[in-house]
């Protein structure tokens, strides 16, 4: 089960639909109706991809839960059977998706400040060469 959560059959939709759907939240915002539809239709891809889960191990759902309360014994398990469990849970759904937002927000900060630093060497390197001074770029000449 857990080869599986990781797998990127699973992995794969659900981290594409969080990244597509993280930006509509806000932290300062009161939950928004928009919030609720989102966290429906994670829970629809949720269960999809669930069911087809089960199909491939050829498990019934009992037996998934029993194979997740044996898994549940160790740490590292113990986290990705919480979040399975949650999915139903709108605070942590909620939480998940802030925290995606965040982390694309902070790439995209940096990101920006990478391509200025680039756009002004570019633009030092420009103003040399229009003044005929030598600027070494490191190529022929």
């Amino acid at each position: 089960i857990l080869n599986y959560v990781k797998s990127p059959k699973w992995k794969t939709p659900m981290l594409s639909f969080i990244e597509e759907n993280c930006l509509v939240f806000d932290p300062e915002d009161e939950n928004k109706f928009e919030y609720t539809k989102i966290h429906k239709d994670y829970k629809k891809l949720f269960e999809t991809l669930f069911e087809e889960l089960i199909k491939d191990l050829g498990i019934t759902e009992e037996q998934f839960v029993e194979a997740c309360e044996q898994a549940n014994k160790n740490d590292e398990n113990k986290k990705v059977i919480n979040q399975l469990l949650s999915v139903d849970d709108f605070v942590a759904f909620k939480k998940l998706m802030l925290q995606r937002n965040k982390e694309l927000n902070d790439q995209a900060t940096k990101l920006s400040f990478s391509c200025n630093k680039i756009r002004l060497c570019l633009l030092y390197t420009s103003d040399a060469a229009d003044e005929c001074l030598g600027v070494d770029l490191g190529g022929r000449r």
